[in-house]
């Protein structure tokens, strides 16, 4: 911030007229708005880790009609997520693909998750995947297999 104080002296300070203080004034402050603004985000040098997925666990048995919480662990200096439910032979379900997901809003602490209702149809090879990103790319694809059944609870 200093860097930028330094620089708006110099700036107000350089012009001679009346109008070309006022001019060099108002451009002025709009640089340094935009400065301001730029150095508040982060900044990253390496893609976030991939992301360890907890629930549904690989080989759950998920039921037709109940509500679904998936989640995973958090992952270091990620600003937000990719989630995917998808058939794990041969088709993309992109109903539920979910891009650009903010950790901050369905992150608590180390833990970050999504609620669904799925309608799929029965087989033993669905699977969900979630990466991490942030302003210097992606982390890789997690994936866990889980099968899906159109039946009632016992």
């Amino acid at each position: 911030m200093s860097t930028l104080s330094v620089m708006a002296n110099r700036l107000l300070r350089a012009g001679h007229g009346s109008t070309s203080t006022f001019m060099l004034r108002t451009s002025s402050i709009a640089v340094l708005a935009f400065l301001g603004a730029c150095a508040s985000r982060p900044y990253y040098d390496y893609p976030p880790p991939m992301p360890q997925s907890l629930e549904p666990v690989a080989g759950a048995e998920l039921r037709a009609g109940e509500p679904v919480e998936f989640s995973w662990r958090r992952a270091d200096d990620t600003e937000s997520y990719d989630f995917h439910v998808f058939n794990a032979e041969n088709s993309d379900i992109s109903r539920y693909m979910k891009t650009g997901l903010l950790a901050a809003d369905i992150c608590t602490a180390d833990r970050c998750s999504l609620h669904l209702y799925l309608s799929l149809p029965d087989s033993s090879r669905h699977a969900w995947r979630v990466r991490s990103s942030n302003n210097a790319g992606k982390s890789a694809w997690t994936r866990t297999l889980f099968t899906f059944t159109g039946g009632t609870a016992r």
